[in-house]
């Protein structure tokens, strides 16, 4: 697995995320680490949390379609959050 790297509007917001994870019964995820990283993705991908799906949802707009792909690639489900039109997500969808 290559090493992600989102922008500081990203690293915002997966702290955010990670951080009302934990805070609502989740388990504490190192960030530095990248497994740790996707891991929780994969995790909050799934949540029924309205508030963990905010976060999650804000943490996508500040990706761009490589990342996006490279999630994907990684086991991070999207498809709940992100619906595609050829190769430009749909972002109207996220508001």
């Amino acid at each position: 697995m290559e090493r992600l790297i989102f922008n500081s509007g990203g690293i915002y917001h997966l702290y955010q995320l990670e951080s009302h994870f934990r805070h609502r019964g989740g388990r504490h995820y190192h960030l530095a680490d990248s497994s740790e990283c996707l891991e929780l993705l994969r995790v909050t991908s799934h949540s029924p949390d309205r508030v963990i799906r905010r976060h999650f949802r804000a943490f996508l707009k500040q990706l761009d379609p490589t990342l996006i792909e490279a999630l994907r690639q990684e086991g991070v489900d999207l498809e709940q959050e992100v619906a595609t039109q050829g190769d430009r997500p749909d972002w109207s969808r996220l508001s």
